[in-house]
Formats: C-alpha cells, sequence, structure tokens
C-alpha cells in the first residue's frame, strides 16, 4: 500500500497468493491486463486503438461543453436492452462498460454490478471496476449469471478466446446478452446517422492525434 484512504487503497500493488504476479493499483482501480501476453503485431495495433481512445475519453473529461464531446454523450443507458435481458438478480458482468449507465437499469439490491474496461475510468464507488480484457476476464470460474456486452465486440483482439473466458465465468445455467450496433446504410435517415458517427469520431481522432500520433 502506498496511499490509503479508510479501507480503500488508492496506489499500490496486488500481488497473486503465489508472489508470481504483481498488478498496480492506480487511482483505487486495480490493473488487471496481463500486458506480458499481449504480445505481436496485432496487440501493437490493438494498444494504438487504446490509446487513441484513452485520449478522446480524457479530453471529454476536460472540456464537456465542446460540441463534439457532447456529440459523444448522446448515448442511452440501454432501457429497452436491459429489460430484453430479462435480469432481475444476481452477479452481472458488463465487458468493457465505457460510460457504466447501463447498471442503472436494475435493482442494486438484487443485481450486483461488476464492469472492465481496458480503459481507466473516472472513480467510482458504487461497484466493483477493474481494467481488463474480454479475453483474459479477471474473475474466477461460474462467477456470474450474467455477462453482458454493449457495442464492443468489433474493438475485441480475439473473438475465440472472448467466448471461452465467458463459458468459463458464467454459471453453468448463466447468460451471455449481446447489444452490438451496425452502422449500415439503408437511406438517407440510416445516411445522416452514419455520416454524424464518422464526422464525430473524425473531430476526436484530430483533437487526440498529437497524443496518439
Amino acid at each position: 500500500v502506498e496511499e490509503q484512504e479508510g479501507d480503500k487503497i488508492i496506489t499500490g500493488k496486488l500481488t497473486d497468493e503465489s508472489g508470481e504476479h504483481c498488478y498496480a493499483i492506480q487511482a483505487g482501480v486495480p490493473d488487471l491486463i496481463p500486458y506480458e501476453k499481449l504480445t505481436g503485431a496485432e496487440w501493437q495495433m490493438w494498444q494504438d486503438h487504446l490509446d487513441g481512445f484513452q485520449a478522446r475519453r480524457e479530453e471529454r473529461l476536460k472540456a464537456p461543453h465542446k460540441i463534439v464531446n457532447k456529440l459523444g454523450k448522446k448515448s442511452k443507458p440501454q432501457g429497452a436492452f436491459a429489460q430484453f435481458t430479462g435480469i432481475t438478480e444476481g452477479a452481472l458482468l458488463d465487458i468493457v462498460c465505457g460510460h457504466r449507465k447501463f447498471r442503472f437499469n436494475f435493482d442494486s439490491h438484487r443485481v450486483k454490478y461488476y464492469a472492465i474496461d481496458p480503459i481507466m475510468l473516472q472513480e467510482v464507488d458504487d461497484f466493483l471496476f477493474v481494467r481488463g480484457l474480454a479475453e483474459y476476464i479477471p474473475f474466477k470460474d461460474d462467477r456470474f449469471t450474467d455477462v453482458v456486452v454493449l457495442s464492443a465486440m468489433d474493438h475485441f483482439r480475439n473473438l475465440d478466446d472472448f467466448f471461452k473466458e465467458v463459458i468459463r465465468v458464467l454459471e453453468p445455467a448463466g447468460k451471455l446478452h449481446i447489444l452490438q450496433s451496425v452502422h449500415e446504410v439503408k437511406g438517407p435517415v440510416t445516411a445522416v446517422k452514419a455520416l454524424t458517427h464518422f464526422i464525430k469520431d473524425a473531430m476526436e481522432d484530430r483533437q487526440t492525434k498529437i497524443k496518439n500520433p
């Protein structure tokens, strides 16, 4: 422990029982990404992609009133999809949780919400969040009743590893719920949506170009 507030460790290190693996804790969040396994050109490309997303989020936090950042906040908590999942109780893992608003669709007394994301998020205290990857989920076997992935599968590096990990951490009767956006142009309305999405990404890329060459 390097810094602590009450029972919460702000900065320090987390070591497993064997003492072989050590993970950093920053801003109260354990970083459980297995960097030693992320080798090769494919993972380097993923890291560059991740750096871009990290820079975008930091830019949004610094200037929330900018138009480009307001466009990035138009996402909704997906209430209809939450109702579709039928989740009313249990342990829920949100993989690549992003803005984390999805948890507000559930009764916190009946649904225990956990979340992982490869990008460091703002500090939160009302649920368990760790930095982690979909391909290397840092939780024990049979840990969750439900796993959700909201519009994030297109950012995964290895879908086979992701599905294997989901099967491992789900209870035998557990369920995987996937919502994936597809930007397909079929008429003027979808064309406008696709163009808006493209412009927003292009503007954010330009803002973060120095941070992510």
